[in-house]
């Protein structure tokens, strides 16, 4: 159980694309690198570096997943969400209009706020499980 955001895979999604450059913290027009990266390889018998690498494992705990709409890693979070749950696995998905990748972590927004207190509700009820 937990927060999960730039779900990474090999595939890094429509978004990587069509986001470049409305995402601060991703984009290769403030960062001057690609506006994808590739998953490294794994060696032979390693399990998958990410979720949307590999199988979902019988038992995986609920998910927390949190991601803005101008976030390069939209269509990653929303594709492991799908993934997650086609394999039975309860997941949250939180998706905040305009926010970017990490938007969570600025202090001064009422979505971190809100964001914030949605993960906290999240942990509160599984806790109690």
């Amino acid at each position: 159980m937990g927060l999960g955001t730039c779900s990474g895979g090999s595939n890094p999604g429509d978004t990587r694309y069509t986001i470049n450059g409305l995402d601060p913290e991703l984009s290769s027009t403030f960062q001057g690198r690609p506006p994808y990266r590739k998953a490294e390889p794994t060696k032979p018998g390693e399990p998958p570096a990410t979720a949307l690498d590999g199988d979902i494992p019988k038992g995986y705990p609920p998910a927390f997943l949190l991601c803005g709409s101008r976030d390069m890693c939209l269509s990653q979070t929303v594709v492991l969400h799908r993934k997650l749950r086609n394999a039975g696995v309860e997941a949250d998905l939180n998706v905040f209009e305009g926010m970017w990748h990490f938007f969570w972590v600025n202090p001064e927004l009422p979505e971190a706020h809100e964001a914030m207190a949605a993960l906290a509700n999240f942990f509160n009820h599984h806790l109690e499980e």
